[in-house]
């Protein structure tokens, strides 16, 4: 494919993605996980493989909203994430469900809680390593090559990580840790790309 000739045509595309997104965030917002917002973690073995939608149905009492995810070997255990800060009690009373539900021989289950002030200082520090990453790379390029390829390659990296939020926003994939590692990620893929073309 000509991507020059059809330049005009992906303009647009990332244009209506990032519009939606930023559209999208400013009305919902991102979809924070617990790691931002404080929450609790439950992890049961369920002894046997089940569906996200048979997990869903005894968790939807207590959190419609919460994460469901297989882990284990067997994909017999699953991780339950909700925004909500349960406490011992409410814990114990979602473990008890499954256990009636699916029949559980042995009650093993690991449950953590997490305070929404590592959520504010998670933001905090991504937000600083973004902007640190982003000053020093400008720096760089516009000694290494000029202002104005920095100045491009920034527009760039920002292009990147606008397209990657909008994806985020759009398709409410909830926001954790690994959000944090991806946009580190791209921020490094993205430059390294961009230099190597400025270099040719």
């Amino acid at each position: 494919m000509n991507i020059i000739k059809n330049r005009k045509i992906f303009y647009g595309i990332s244009l209506i993605i990032i519009i939606l997104g930023l559209v999208l965030m400013a009305v919902n917002g991102l979809n924070y996980g617990i790691d931002f917002t404080g929450g609790t973690s439950i992890q049961i073995k369920i002894e046997k493989m089940i569906t996200v939608d048979e997990a869903r149905e005894v968790m939807d009492e207590y959190d419609k909203e919460a994460s469901i995810v297989h882990v284990g070997n067997n994909k017999d255990e699953i991780i339950i994430k909700s925004n909500k800060d349960f406490n011992n009690d409410e814990i114990s009373g979602i473990i008890d469900k499954y256990v009636e539900r699916f029949n559980i021989r042995e009650r093993e289950f690991q449950s953590e809680t997490f305070e929404s002030v590592m959520g504010d200082e998670i933001k905090k520090k991504a937000l600083l390593s973004v902007t640190i990453a982003s000053i020093a790379m400008l720096i760089y390029i516009a000694w290494r090559f000029e202002l104005k390829f920095a100045i491009a390659a920034i527009i760039a990296l920002l292009h990147d990580v606008l397209v990657m939020l909008s994806t985020y926003a759009i398709f409410k994939i909830p926001a954790n840790s690994a959000f944090i590692a991806a946009i580190l990620t791209i921020l490094g893929y993205s430059i390294n790309d961009t230099i190597v073309i400025f270099d040719r």
